[in-house]
């Protein structure tokens, strides 16, 4: 069974706010997750992969720039 996600769940599993993740959908920088339920964001295992990559490198890039 696949383990599903809301964006709570993620941010809290990967230490980002929920509404860092919703801006970063906003604003194309990661895909949306494939599924909503009411119009809910639904993170599967690969979407949150992709999400933890994008924040992963976001936070590479503040602290080269800090050197």
């Amino acid at each position: 069974m696949i383990e599903l996600l809301s964006i709570r769940d993620v941010g809290r599993r990967l230490g980002v706010a929920p509404h860092q993740i919703a801006y970063a959908h906003v604003q194309e920088r990661i895909p949306e997750p494939e599924y909503r339920v009411a119009g809910t964001r639904i993170y599967t295992p690969a979407d949150v992969e992709r999400v933890a990559a994008y924040f992963a490198e976001k936070l590479r890039k503040k602290d080269s720039h800090e050197d």
